[in-house]
């Protein structure tokens, strides 16, 4: 059996089962379970199977659209160790994009405790310019524009023509689900030009996403993986992946 015909034969599978196993794989189609890593890992790569500990379960092709409050009690611990290592990233008088979501204010409300230095913020998030602004060091910077409530976050023309007329440092941005073959995903159209628009004028860009997001297919493509010099993930994303990142040359940083 030609690969192709071996991984739309698994593909069906997990369509059917909603998860495999190397061993069965291997066993079912007489072959070793390397080729069916590389196999499953293909099919991450098109963002339609999700890997885990034995084999690969189906990935979640619905349309994240949970509001700010629920993102922000999901995957805290993961969240936490994103900002940790994202401090690292962050050097004095520098001027940041930082994104709207609930890992960017798990990135700010760390920098408020742990982070002396004078830094320039620019944010379209309501929650962390409001964190941000008591703290004298940072000079905070809120995009006018059309507010949206689920989100507490801006978004549209107005937003992005604030931010084309900015330059910063480092952009700090968020997402909804990622693949190698389509990079970095949203759920919202309308916030997708306001990240864009951070990447295209900052001299560095940090993608921030938690393990999870891995392999999970969303709305709208944000920018591909090679538009980032980081991806900043948590110690759960597999060496595979964080393989297949660093190839696209996109440099991982985990706890």
């Amino acid at each position: 059996m030609l690969s192709a015909q071996r991984r739309k034969e698994i593909f069906r599978i997990l369509n059917s089962e909603g998860q495999v196993h190397l061993s069965e794989l291997a066993s079912r189609f007489n072959v070793s379970i390397m080729t069916i890593r590389r196999d499953l890992e293909w099919l991450e790569q098109e963002g339609k199977a999700r890997r885990v500990h034995g084999g690969a379960i189906l990935a979640e092709q619905k349309w994240n659209t949970d509001t700010i409050e629920m993102k922000s009690v999901t995957n805290v611990d993961k969240k936490q160790s994103i900002a940790n290592s994202s401090m690292r990233l962050l050097h004095p008088c520098s001027s940041i994009f930082l994104d709207a979501g609930s890992t960017t204010l798990e990135i700010a409300k760390l920098m408020c405790t742990e982070l002396h230095k004078e830094l320039t913020i620019c944010t379209t998030d309501l929650h962390i310019a409001d964190l941000l602004c008591k703290q004298e060091r940072f000079h905070v910077y809120f995009c006018g524009g059309k507010v949206d409530g689920s989100t507490s976050s801006v978004g549209g023309q107005f937003a992005v023509q604030m931010i084309r007329s900015l330059h910063a440092d480092l952009a700090i941005i968020g997402c909804d689900g990622l693949t190698i073959k389509d990079g970095a995903m949203g759920t919202r159209m309308e916030q997708v030009g306001v990240k864009q628009a951070m990447i295209e004028h900052s001299l560095q860009s940090a993608l921030v996403a938690d393990s999870t997001k891995f392999g999970r297919v969303s709305f709208v493509t944000i920018a591909p993986l090679t538009a980032f010099d980081y991806v900043v993930s948590d110690s759960n994303l597999s060496e595979d992946m964080q393989h297949l990142v660093t190839k696209s040359g996109t440099k991982v940083i985990t706890n």
